[in-house]
């Protein structure tokens, strides 16, 4: 991940500096069915209708503590949204753009409903020019690690939301998602300008 990231038009989440184990809770994939799901949901073209659920076990010492979060700590390739998060955003991604993938969270007490969101569609946002790569996956066009990242203008190609083909681990959305991601307070990640 990279340290510094810059734009006015379209927005990516970003785990905040500390760990998930400072939280005291945080979601690790509960099997191998769930870690080849959500690899399958970061690729371009997969049938997302082929995964019914995903399934997680939570894990920390204030397990509890999961019930106040609307983005829950785990990895923001694949974030997860509380149900309330979900509708609110729902609002302003057409379902032609993403897709909510319901998930379970095992060794609760109480049942939370949660989704997994993975957009459908897969874009080029980095803007190479004005962005600082350290690693490259595949010489340019897929980075692995970058100092500064920096996205096109038209990054998201007038969708609400998209994945970043250049950067398969960021969500790029537009100002109208990232306020309401921003509005639901407690979250295992923060919404930062791309």
């Amino acid at each position: 991940m990279g340290d510094e990231v810059i734009d006015k038009r379209s927005f990516t989440l970003r785990v905040p500096e500390f760990c998930f184990e400072d939280l005291g809770v945080w979601l690790e994939r509960a099997d191998d069915q769930t870690t080849s799901d959500v690899t399958n949901l970061m690729r371009e073209g997969f049938d997302y209708r082929s995964v019914s659920a995903l399934t997680y076990v939570v894990r920390g010492g204030d397990k509890e503590k999961i019930y106040e979060f609307h983005v829950l700590p785990s990895g923001l390739s694949l974030p997860i949204v509380s149900i309330e998060l979900r509708e609110a955003l729902s609002k302003y991604i057409l379902p032609s753009e993403a897709v909510f993938v319901p998930v379970e969270l095992v060794n609760l007490d109480h049942e939370f409903k949660c989704w997994a969101l993975a957009p459908t569609e897969h874009r080029p946002c980095i803007d190479f020019a004005n962005s600082a790569v350290r690693t490259w996956l595949i010489p340019g066009k897929v980075v692995l690690k970058f100092d500064k990242v920096c996205f096109r203008e038209d990054a998201r190609g007038g969708k609400s939301i998209v994945r970043n083909s250049n950067y398969p681990a960021h969500i790029v959305m537009s100002i109208e998602v990232a306020e309401v991601f921003a509005k639901f307070g407690r979250m295992g990640c923060e919404v930062v300008p791309g």
